[in-house]
């Protein structure tokens, strides 16, 4: 089962009418029947290398159908035979153009009332002498029976307690989830998360089926070894944090994880908090954030919380969780979210030794963010607006107004790295790489 470039099953496919379209500020889960009244529901949780776009096609019997939302897949059929043909990913804003064509050729089966899982499909790309993508399945029943119960708690209740049934196979053998587990680490699908949470030192890969491991990488980057832990969990490893020496985990089933002296322990959280991130901040602390912007705070390392609602949005019953990130500078805790209500985003601050949230002005026409990083020199901010983006904005520390500093490339945006904590040195990967000695006032190409 390969995966194929800009082509593939598009004789089947009736995709040139499909507009160009723009991501709403809050996206809205596909609609639910409340009950499956002589349907079946066919189910499946999909991870590749990059993010799935929302809206994104899968091609059953030779046509498309459904769509895959946040990288979940959950479709009513009438009760038969089918056969799933391939995921079909069209790019928003780029029209009809299809980025990548996925095939998956697996049959199954419909029964009224119950649920189908095809289970977690999962594209192992980019590993060291494996320039193919190939496909792995595991049996998440159980995550998939979190996921609906978690998105869709009418259809939920009105099901019995072994509604949700695999597909027939091939599945990995449990067995072998540990070796799954570390070619997962080794892959491209778990490349991105150890990036944005700074776990370059001691390295640290996160990914899909609860894999969290360490790993070591060559002189190139390159993950050539991993060593997962036993997370219990099959669910996809949605949140990541790191201060210190001290690392937090969030899994879309909702369990919390702690690694701390190389040890991995679960902590305990309030059972009605859904939360989308976490992060950690000064010696003990950790902020859970849920979709409407709740944040609940630990000092403790969680023995305790502590919700602040202030921030609270208001949100449609059917509305996706507002996603928001986190990030540590010298002196307080960040979290942003990329969009939200309106199309504006929200940062927010809060001193390390304490939790006062507070928010943070950002400049009017940043519609979208790509980065927020907190150096001692100050706050970076890397707008994401389109092809057009080609400057970001710096606030010194202590100070409050913005600045705007111009990337060295033409074309789509760049994405700043600091080497260091003090902020004077940047990166500017565009895909070109530049530095700049000086807070990105000026920039050299490197060579």
């Amino acid at each position: 089962m390969r995966l194929t470039m800009n082509g593939g099953l598009l004789s089947i496919l009736a995709l040139a009418a499909l507009p160009a379209c723009i991501a709403p500020p809050i996206g809205t889960r596909p609609a639910l029947p409340a009950q499956l009244a002589g349907h079946g529901l066919l189910v499946a949780e999909i991870r590749r290398e990059q993010p799935l776009h929302d809206d994104t096609a899968v091609v059953i019997g030779g046509r498309p159908v459904g769509r895959v939302h946040r990288g979940y897949l959950a479709l009513p059929l009438a009760p038969g035979d089918y056969t799933l043909d391939a995921v079909v990913d069209v790019p928003r804003g780029v029209g009809a153009r299809v980025d990548r064509t996925v095939a998956v050729d697996r049959a199954f089966e419909i029964h009224a009332g119950k649920v189908t899982s095809l289970g977690l499909l999962m594209w192992l790309g980019g590993r060291p002498n494996t320039p193919d993508s190939e496909l792995a399945a595991l049996d998440n029943s159980s995550a998939m029976r979190d996921y609906l119960a978690l998105h869709y708690p009418s259809l939920y209740a009105g099901l019995g307690p072994d509604a949700v049934e695999a597909a027939f196979g091939p599945y990995a053998s449990p067995t072998a989830l540990d070796a799954l587990r570390r070619e997962i680490a080794r892959s491209t699908l778990s490349l991105w998360a150890g990036i944005d949470a700074g776990f370059d030192a001691p390295a640290i890969a996160v990914g899909p089926a609860g894999t969290i491991a360490r790993v070591t990488r060559d002189a190139h980057g390159t993950v050539t070894s991993a060593l997962p832990f036993d997370t219990g969990t099959l669910a996809n490893v949605a949140g990541a944090s790191r201060a210190g020496d001290r690392y937090g985990f969030l899994t879309a089933d909702n369990r919390l994880f702690l690694l701390e002296r190389g040890e991995l322990r679960a902590l305990a959280i309030p059972a009605s908090l859904r939360a989308v991130t976490v992060q950690l901040f000064g010696a003990h602390g950790i902020a859970l954030v849920d979709g409407r912007l709740v944040i609940h705070a630990s000092s403790d390392d969680g023995e305790t919380w502590r919700p602040h609602a202030q921030f609270a949005l208001d949100l449609p019953a059917d509305a996706d969780a507002v996603g928001v990130h986190g990030g540590m500078g010298p002196d307080a805790v960040y979290l942003y979210t990329v969009r939200n209500d309106g199309g504006r985003p929200r940062v927010l601050a809060s001193p390390l030794d304490t939790v006062a949230f507070s928010a943070v002005p950002i400049p009017g026409e940043v519609k979208s963010i790509s980065q927020l990083v907190a150096r001692r020199v100050g706050l970076f901010l890397n707008p994401g607006a389109g092809h057009a983006r080609r400057a970001f904005h710096f606030r010194p520390a202590g100070g409050a107004i913005w600045e705007k500093r111009v990337f060295p490339s033409e074309g789509s945006g760049c994405r700043l790295e600091f080497p260091d904590a003090d902020g004077q040195t940047v990166i500017a990967v565009c895909p070109a790489r530049y530095r700049s000695t000086d807070g990105g006032r000026g920039w050299a190409r490197e060579l």
